[in-house]
């Protein structure tokens, strides 16, 4: 396996979301001190920046509903003292502008190229199928609850062949053959804590805690070939936390995700 660097993103700011289109466009929303949240795009397949700290006119009280390959559809707050969505923002990504915007309808989901959005009603509510890229109306969808509970099903499906992997939990003294070459690595470090790990293949990606004396917790990332024990990737993701930080790695195809403390993550290609 080969591991290499493609991009190291930190500005400082608080990571809020990340968000992978299909084709691996990553969405980076960061939130800032002073009630700001930037937008970052990256095209991982070239390794280059779409857009950097991109926002809208409205500086805080926005989010994302929806990112595609061409698209990222915004929301903004009803009251920003309320969590209710309200409105539906489509930004094209070719273009770096808002392309349309709608005040009337409340975001539900994106399914093959149609939006599905909403109108609240006194009495419930009336939905609609709009075409992303110009926000007209395709389809008065009235009250058709089974056409939206079959998409809803089919987007929960797809869902779960998305191609991402995202760690399970294990005890160090795991029991495992596969398990065998890391404990290893493990008998070197005061480990505090459970172990992240995914399997993939004949390769271990694993995390952990250990302690230090007087200096809080270090977090420590490995990739191991199970059969011969070889390391073939290592990295200090956080050093003197005073807590234990989980989920800070995930796969996504052939992308691996580290996540270094609330300001940083990089991407590396793995095959």
């Amino acid at each position: 396996m080969e591991v290499k660097e493609l991009i190291n993103f930190s500005h400082g700011k608080q990571i809020w979301r990340l968000l992978l289109s299909p084709n691996n466009k990553l969405l980076i929303e960061e939130r800032g001190e002073e009630k700001e949240v930037f937008f970052n795009c990256i095209d991982l397949n070239s390794a280059k920046y779409i857009f950097q700290n991109f926002q809208l006119e409205e500086k805080f009280w926005i989010g994302i509903e929806a990112f595609t390959d061409e698209m990222i559809f915004f929301h903004k707050y009803l009251r920003p003292d309320m969590p209710t969505h309200s409105g539906v923002i489509a930004f094209d990504l070719s273009s770096k502008k808002i392309i349309w915007e709608n005040k009337e309808l409340k975001f539900h989901y994106y399914y093959e190229n149609k939006l599905f959005c909403y109108q609240q009603k006194f009495d419930g509510r009336k939905f609609y199928s709009l075409n992303p890229l110009t926000g007209e109306v395709f389809d008065d969808l009235e009250e058709n609850n089974f056409l939206l509970n079959e998409i809803k099903e089919k987007i929960n499906q797809a869902s779960e062949n998305s191609g991402y992997l995202f760690p399970e939990v294990t005890h160090p003294l795991n029991g495992e053959n596969y398990f065998i070459s890391a404990r290893k690595i493990l008998a070197e470090y005061n480990v505090v804590g459970n172990i992240e790990f995914i399997l993939r293949d004949n390769y271990l990606f694993f995390s952990f805690h250990y302690s230090k004396a007087n200096s809080g917790f270090n977090n420590h990332f490995f990739i191991i070939e199970i059969n011969f024990g070889k390391v073939i990737f290592q990295s200090e993701l956080n050093k003197n936390i005073s807590t234990l930080l989980f989920d800070s790695f995930f796969i996504k195809d052939d992308f691996l995700f580290l996540i270094k403390g609330k300001t940083e993550v990089s991407i590396y290609k793995i095959k």
